[in-house]
């Protein structure tokens, strides 16, 4: 009896031993196999890695490089009140500072007699797909040379961020004492695509991972759970699988809300008055600008035509938002300190987009040539700081 149970172990040894080191060969062999196919593969237009290839690039040698820069500069840290920022980085094209901020090269921080310039926005802003020296940010300060002022300008853009993002970092700074001579802010796609995302207008992007992660060391059952998904989702066999079956992982599109759109513009409209608030209370400018995307532009290049049929589900909502926006911001109501650059694009027969709404450095410089046209008065009445 105890001979039968010893040998009996001993072959369920052998059997759990001989799969274990079964699975781990197939593992091992389907890692091989994605990794081949993966070399083979043609590019997906809409990896960030390949939007060098967009064809706003044409003739453009350094987008490969650049490309990998932005990659390894997409690195976020914690920032409070903010919620994410970027870590320091050096690069040929991309240079952050240590305070997360993307460098504007030759206009410095506290630059003598100049005009003391915050911007803001999103990634548009920050500058996806540009170099250091052709971000919105720094076409704008050369624009304003051209004519005869001089812009200290920092660029407070960050990927991601929504308006009350950026309401909230011009607060920081003012309680720092930090007082700009002008404050200019371009949003609209990361308002209006949050509002869509999670059907709630006025939320940070991806509102529901923060809530899923929030204490999560404290409820250890949740963790378990997603370590084991997230475990699971990476076997390679699985992964493998899944491609050759033609399972491909979907994400659900929200149903168009046109109260959320409208509630969205809302959002954005009051924004605008805490910051011209600020403004008057601590005596600078400010200026509004809404964004274009792609699906403005009505002559679309054979790459921008691609980029347009992948997001065109998104269209119907950002119509929506556009419509409200122009109604309720018409030049009867007074909003001079607001322009809609929305249909920037509409007739612009080149290629200025690398994805829906990111653009070209192209499409920087019409955007930067546009603001310094809409605001370069207001600095007859701003005095150097």
């Amino acid at each position: 009896m105890v001979k039968r149970m010893i040998q009996f172990m001993r072959d369920a040894w052998l059997i759990l031993g001989i799969s274990l080191l079964l699975c781990v060969v197939i593992e091992a062999a389907c890692s091989l196999t994605l990794l081949i196919m993966d070399r083979n593969a043609p590019p997906d237009p809409r990896n960030p890695d390949v939007r060098a290839k967009a064809d706003a690039y044409r003739n453009v040698s350094w987008g490969d490089d650049y490309f990998r820069e932005f990659n390894e500069s997409f690195n976020a840290r914690w920032e409070p009140y903010e919620y994410w920022r970027r870590k320091a980085y050096n690069g040929k094209y991309i240079t952050i500072d240590t305070n997360g901020l993307r460098v504007t090269p030759h206009f410095g921080h506290g630059a003598e007699h100049a005009a003391r310039i915050f911007m803001f926005g999103g990634s548009t802003m920050w500058g996806t797909g540009a170099r250091d020296s052709f971000t919105i940010p720094a076409l704008f300060a050369t624009e304003l040379m051209s004519r005869g002022v001089r812009g200290d300008v920092v660029n407070f853009g960050e990927s991601g961020f929504v308006t009350t993002q950026e309401v909230i970092v011009l607060l920081r700074q003012l309680q720092k004492g930090n007082v700009p001579s002008l404050v200019v802010l371009y949003d609209g796609i990361n308002d209006t695509f949050s509002a869509y995302q999670q059907g709630v207008a006025g939320l940070p992007q991806n509102e529901s991972n923060r809530v899923q992660e929030f204490n999560l060391t404290k409820r250890m059952p949740d963790l378990k759970r997603i370590a084991v998904k997230d475990a699971f989702d990476q076997l390679a066999t699985l992964r493998l699988a899944k491609r050759i079956l033609g399972i491909e992982k979907t994400e659900s599109k929200p149903e168009y809300n046109a109260r959320v759109a409208e509630e969205a513009v809302n959002m954005y409209l009051k924004n605008m008055e805490l910051v011209q608030a600020l403004a008057q209370s601590y005596g600078f400018k400010c200026h509004f600008f809404w964004q274009p995307t792609l699906f403005g532009k009505g002559t679309r290049s054979d790459y921008e035509k691609a980029e347009y049929e992948s997001q065109q589900h998104l269209e119907k909502f950002f119509h929506e938002t556009g419509r409200v926006l122009r109604e309720k911001t018409t030049p009867t109501r007074g909003d001079k300190a607001f322009k809609n650059l929305g249909d920037i694009f509409l007739h612009e027969a080149e290629p200025v987009y690398i994805d829906w709404m990111h653009l070209s450095e192209k499409g920087n410089a019409i955007i930067a040539h546009a603001m310094a046209e809409e605001i370069s008065h207001l600095f007859r009445t701003i005095p150097e700081k």
